[in-house]
């Protein structure tokens, strides 16, 4: 239907708009703006007025005549779509879907921002259907390149402003493990050779700091230093991310950690609340305690659960091998308190020998084919081993621990590839645990070697006791796992007698790079 112009307080030329719009009277022509001194001064814009009122529409009416060539009264001409829609359904009601893949699909905050700010931005930030991200990506016309690395905008992310990570003596070719390298203890049968895919790349590559951008919706496309400008605020929000997790309230729990992501990217220090009311996932919650952060220098609502009883103590039975929040909270309900009363509870004897419980859970775990998790025999053995799980791992170990589980998957499987994950792939100089993804070129290889290894680190004396794929029906994935606990072999330059935590992860080869870069814990 044709569009007819919203009554404005102003003299404005001609333009377009969507199909769905309301009646007025045409005003008198103003003089027209002069092309040069526009920001987007080629691009032409078409306004989807559903969901915007009479002076919105007007406001941006005067907008685009300022800063663009013009408006249309055809989809089909336009550079540049501005909606307020983001649901596809409704706005395919206003443009053809296989119209919109052709255009930049944007909010109106994109052309008040540039208005504003005096140049052109990157749509990034303001992609108004998620569906069409890429494509408003690719045509946007501020940017010249992919995703948002265009020429004056605010992606400042120098490589020196991040360090490297924290680095060892270790090479980085043998940070990333394979079969090929590490020797085989049994034979001398010569290993296999591992599809190129398989391997990350020998040196690793540098990472291209101009395509991140802390305004992204997705974390790897964002930079995260291990210590950011910002880190007040997050450490309080983290607080409150935790509590939600403790009393099992996942979705809330995923929101604040998606915020403290985005807080943590933000290459600046936080002054004012305009500085990131546009950055993704920040609601109006987050916004208001980030207000309050800055105002008062702290969040009372994290100081409340901080200084909680329940708080504390769940947190105290959750830094337990084995215990979840849960079971943290069953225990709560129980009367218990503290790691005192966890020891009571669970009958943990402080003179008992260490090779009893050892055998009783492997025996528990290998000796029958029902169905295995972390049970009371767990906690009980990580009751007694919590001195020694809870001294960090240094970067030196990890990488010893690496090459040693290797050596000995090399003897039962040649040809498998592994990567460290967790925190040491996050460039921490320290570990709480150490996390492991191995896979293997054939597909049919995979299957059953995560209890094959299992088996064979504890026939060695390396693995004391574990629980196999306990996280199955918890996580999302289908990835065969076990949770053990390590020791060094005494030959190892690195060995001190201490009990590590080790999580072994099998994936397929398909999926290998998907559970390297997924792997969070």
């Amino acid at each position: 239907m044709p569009f007819k112009r919203p009554a404005i307080s102003h003299e404005t030329s001609s333009g377009c708009s969507s199909r769905h719009s309301s009646t007025s009277e045409v005003p008198s022509k103003r003089p027209k703006t002069n092309i040069s001194a526009k920001i987007y001064p080629h691009v032409k814009l078409y306004i989807v007025q559903a969901k915007l009122d009479g002076p919105t529409i007007a406001e941006l009416f005067s907008l685009a005549e300022r800063t663009c060539a013009g408006l249309v009264s055809d989809v089909e001409d336009a550079d540049v779509v501005l909606t307020s829609v983001t649901m596809r359904r409704r706005f395919e009601r206003h443009v053809p879907w296989d119209v919109a893949k052709t255009k930049a699909i944007v909010t109106p905050s994109w052309l008040r921002d540039s208005a504003e700010e005096g140049k052109p931005l990157p749509c990034e930030p303001y992609v108004a259907l998620q569906d069409l991200r890429d494509e408003t990506l690719a045509n946007c016309p501020a940017c010249d390149k992919y995703p948002c690395d265009c020429e004056d905008t605010d992606c400042e992310y120098p490589a020196q402003a991040y360090p490297s990570p924290p680095t060892s003596s270790t090479s980085p070719t043998e940070r990333i493990s394979s079969s090929s390298d590490t020797p085989n203890p049994d034979d001398d049968t010569p290993a296999p050779d591992i599809p190129a895919y398989l391997l990350a790349p020998s040196p690793p590559l540098p990472t291209d700091f101009m395509r991140l951008s802390h305004t992204s919706r997705y974390a790897c496309q964002r930079a995260h230093p291990l210590t950011c400008p910002n880190q007040k605020l997050a450490l309080e929000l983290d607080i409150i991310k935790k509590g939600r997790a403790l009393e099992g309230e996942d979705r809330s729990a995923l929101s604040y950690s998606r915020a403290i992501s985005v807080i943590k990217s933000y290459p600046h220090l936080i002054t004012s609340r305009r500085q990131v009311e546009k950055l993704p996932y920040l609601g109006t919650k987050i916004l208001g305690l980030v207000e309050e952060f800055l105002d008062t220098g702290r969040i009372a609502e994290a100081r409340g659960i901080a200084s909680s009883e329940r708080f504390e103590a769940l947190t105290i039975f959750s830094s337990v091998y084995g215990i979840g929040p849960s079971t943290a909270r069953r225990l709560f309900a129980l009367g218990l308190r503290t790691l005192e009363d966890l020891e009571v509870y669970y009958g943990v004897e402080k003179d008992e020998p260490e090779s009893q419980l050892v055998e009783l859970e492997h025996k528990e775990n290998f000796g029958s084919d029902a169905k295995v998790g972390l049970g009371e025999t767990w906690v009980k053995i990580a009751l007694g081993l919590r001195e020694d799980l809870a001294i960090k791992i240094p970067r030196d170990e990890v990488e010893e621990m690496n090459q040693v589980v290797m050596r000995e998957l090399n003897a039962l499987e040649p040809g498998c590839t592994s990567t460290i994950v967790g925190g040491y792939r996050r460039g921490k100089p320290e570990s709480n645990d150490v996390d492991i993804v191995f896979t293997h070129p054939d597909t049919q290889k995979v299957k059953g070697l995560c209890k094959r290894l299992v088996n064979r680190l504890y026939e060695r004396d390396l693995s004391n006791f574990h629980g196999h794929n306990p996280l199955r029906t918890t996580h999302w994935d289908s990835l065969e796992k076990a949770l053990t606990v390590f020791i060094l072999p005494q030959s190892s330059p690195f060995y001190t007698g201490r009990r590590r935590r080790l999580d072994l992860i099998f994936a397929q080869p398909e999926v290998y790079w998907c559970a390297v870069i997924g792997w969070w814990v």
